[in-house]
């Protein structure tokens, strides 16, 4: 009989209250909540499942069928607990394949792995996930991202399954006229130099308007120093100010730092939802959800995670360029019967998509599938397509047969782009 057991890496957060997912994210990585958020909901569903963690300073959910074990920082202290615990199948998070060949070889190979992929690995990290006996499945978190595995034999191992998202937010009181929002981490994987970049032409066509940034350096990692300001490292900080001119309160930008429930009020006051703006790391943007769910039509790039997250013009606007994106940030803030009328369908979209009951449906039909034939690489055999604009996209087309040539060139070009991004 299947015992399923997804390790939570809660090392980098402590004394943080999880024990309520459905309140959405207390202010933590979207990866560490979304192991959270997922096995509570599969244990609420009746299932019992295991949740082993780290960190005994963090909350974390009380449930009858979901049982937690904290474990010591080691391979040995996981393989203990997985053998003692009786484990069939665990759940861990995807990392580029040598990091986590200790890990993998200190389980018990009688133990199905599934490995949930929250980050874009490189071809041959993928390919070497798709050859490796143990690992049974990879379960990527969009069809973007997928699709972009679609040439490494990891694609026959490959299942999407969406992450959830249930929480209610509050209705706005007093709206911030002419406002953009900006959710995520204050580093340069997350982008939000490039929207501060653009912010003085956005304030050009439209002096009135304000930008509400919700995050900090720290989410990620509590122990890193940050620079003077307070908001991010110090090179990172001040490639943001410089951006700005300086002057970040003159351009109507307010730093509110890291938020926990309180950021929906404040998103719910906004107009306009803006995640990182490269979509760089993006593989299924949790802030999308959010920003959604509070009402508030998106302007993003028309690649990565954003392609299964955003609906271009129905839940909002998708652009191929940072040229594009400032013109959709100024048509949301000017026409608010157009914002209006994305916001609404991105709320029931999100809640109606992406709501957990769908989501446990397919994580326990996958824990089922494995149980019954474990083996069985045969899962997705059509080639994929990705949906997002990329320069490097010619390579992936020209490799249906897995050629590690293309497949190492394309990660080559994906970390030119990366470097690009991130300056």
């Amino acid at each position: 009989m299947k015992k399923v057991a997804f390790l939570l890496d809660d090392r980098c957060f402590s004394n943080m209250d999880c024990s309520r997912p459905e309140d959405g994210n207390p202010g933590i990585g979207g990866t560490e909540y979304c192991f959270i958020s997922v096995a509570t909901a599969i244990a609420r569903s009746g299932m019992s499942t295991i949740l082993l963690h780290y960190n005994n300073q963090n909350k974390l959910p009380n449930l009858p069928c979901l049982t937690i074990f904290t474990i010591e920082s080691s391979q040995e202290a996981l393989s203990k607990k997985v053998l003692s615990s009786g484990i069939t199948i665990l759940v861990l998070r995807a990392e580029p394949y040598q990091a986590m060949t200790k890990t993998l070889k200190a389980i018990n190979p009688q133990v199905s792995i599934v490995l949930w992929v929250h980050n874009h690995l490189g071809w041959q990290d993928l390919q070497s996930i798709g050859k490796d006996q143990q690992i049974k499945r990879t379960v990527f978190v969009g069809n973007e991202q997928h699709a972009l595995a679609g040439d490494t034999c990891c694609r026959l191992k490959g299942v999407t399954i969406p992450n959830p998202f249930s929480m209610s937010v509050p209705s706005p009181k007093n709206n911030i006229q002419s406002s953009v929002v900006y959710v995520g981490s204050l580093i340069p994987s997350k982008g939000f130099h490039r929207l501060a970049k653009i912010w003085p032409e956005i304030i050009r066509q439209v002096p009135k308007a304000r930008l509400e940034v919700i995050g900090s350096g720290k989410l990620y990692d509590r122990k890193i120093l940050l620079g003077p300001l307070g908001l991010a490292e110090k090179d990172y900080e001040h490639l943001i100010l410089r951006n700005l001119n300086g002057e970040p309160k003159n351009l109507g930008v307010t730093f509110h730092g890291l938020l926990k429930k309180e950021r929906f009020e404040l998103m719910a006051q906004c107009q306009v939802g803006v995640p990182n703006p490269t979509g760089l790391t993006e593989c299924f943007p949790g802030s999308v959800l959010e920003m959604s769910a509070c009402g508030l039509p998106i302007a993003t790039i028309f690649r990565w995670g954003a392609c299964d997250t955003v609906i271009d013009g129905i839940t909002g606007l998708m652009s191929r360029n940072e040229k594009g994106l400032i013109k959709n940030i100024v048509t949301l803030i000017k026409d608010q019967k157009l914002s209006k009328k994305l916001g609404d369908k991105g709320k029931n979209w999100v809640q109606n998509k992406f709501s957990p009951h769908k989501v446990v449906l397919e994580w326990r039909k996958l824990f089922d599938a494995i149980e019954t034939s474990p083996s069985d690489l045969s899962i997705q055999k059509s080639w994929l397509k990705p949906k997002g604009l990329y320069w490097w996209k010619p390579l992936y087309s020209l490799n249906h047969r897995s050629n590690p040539l293309l497949g190492n060139l394309r990660t080559m070009c994906t970390k030119v782009e990366s470097w690009r991004l991130k300056r």
